[in-house]
């Protein structure tokens, strides 16, 4: 299991100077054993959002790496759901996130998001 670490909330496409040279790029989310995709936590307290100061994303890609999503450098994550139950993380990112099998989805330095861009994907 991998983390992406954020601020919360996370940046926005307005809010984010990403370096030249990333890209956005996508993982399928496999369901772990108790059926879950990816956890998402924050330090938000008894659940009030408004006092969460970060937030992470726990992944099932079978390793363990810790993305910083913006403690220390900007950049941008969202979760993609498609029809038929296919989950994917995007992440705006240099080179893949993690050592696993990321699908590079626009060029170097193409940062809005492919399923913002009229509406394809």
């Amino acid at each position: 299991m991998s983390t992406i670490v954020s601020p919360y909330p996370p940046a926005d496409a307005a809010g984010v100077a990403a370096p030249a040279e990333a890209s956005w790029w996508r993982l399928r989310l496999e369901p772990n054993a108790d059926g879950h995709t990816v956890v998402v936590r924050t330090n938000a307290k008894d659940g009030d959002l408004s006092t969460a100061t970060w937030c992470s994303w726990e992944i099932f890609d079978g390793h363990s790496a810790h993305v910083d999503a913006g403690l220390d450098r900007p950049t941008l994550v969202r979760l993609t759901y498609l029809p038929g139950g296919r989950h994917f993380v995007d992440v705006l990112h240099i080179g893949p996130p993690t050592p696993a099998e990321w699908v590079r989805l626009t060029d170097a330095g193409v940062f809005v998001h492919p399923d913002d861009r009229d509406g394809v994907v």
